[in-house]
C-alpha cells in the first residue's frame, strides 16, 4: 500500500504541515533578516541629515 497524503493518517498529516509551515517561516525570516542587512546601510545614508 502505497502512502499519500489521502492515505495519511491525521497526526503524520498535521506534523508535516507543521514542518512545512515551520520550514517557510524560518526561510522568510532568513530572507526578511538578508534584505534588511542589505537595505540598512542605504537607509542609514538616506536618514543622515545633509550637511
Amino acid at each position: 500500500m502505497e502512502i499519500t497524503f489521502a492515505t495519511m493518517p491525521e497526526w503524520s498529516r498535521l506534523s508535516l504541515a507543521m514542518i512545512v509551515l515551520s520550514m517557510m517561516l524560518e526561510i522568510s525570516c532568513l530572507g526578511w533578516s538578508m534584505f534588511h542587512e542589505r537595505k540598512g546601510p542605504d537607509m542609514i545614508t538616506i536618514k543622515k541629515p545633509v550637511p
